[in-house]
């Protein structure tokens, strides 16, 4: 079973080759998007880390990079994105690195 959970995470990750995923947990079917919830710290519940997400610099304003790593999560089953780190590349772009979690 974690290697059938395992290669769904590969899965995603191939879907999102400008993605980088880290699968650090255990792979939930996915969620909706509306359902993530993003926070730039410690969440407020008893949580399990899913994975690691970092998102190169294509996304040019914060809010679609935020969406985008909240889709990654949602894709993963993760409830919660911690932000880690958010920054400008060059003039226009923004590229970003964040934890998927799941409240208990």
């Amino acid at each position: 079973m974690p290697y059938f959970l395992l290669l769904i995470g590969f899965a995603l990750l191939a879907a999102c080759a400008s993605q980088s995923t880290v699968v650090t947990g255990t792979v939930a079917p996915a969620i909706d998007l509306a359902d993530v919830r993003v926070v730039h710290q410690r969440p407020d519940c008893d949580f399990e880390e899913v994975a690691w997400i970092d998102v190169p610099g294509n996304y040019f304003s914060k809010p679609r990079l935020i969406d985008a790593l909240r889709g990654q999560a949602a894709a993963l089953g993760a409830d919660v994105v911690q932000i880690i780190d958010l920054q400008r590349e060059g003039s226009t772009e923004y590229r970003g690195t964040a934890r998927a979690l799941r409240c208990r």
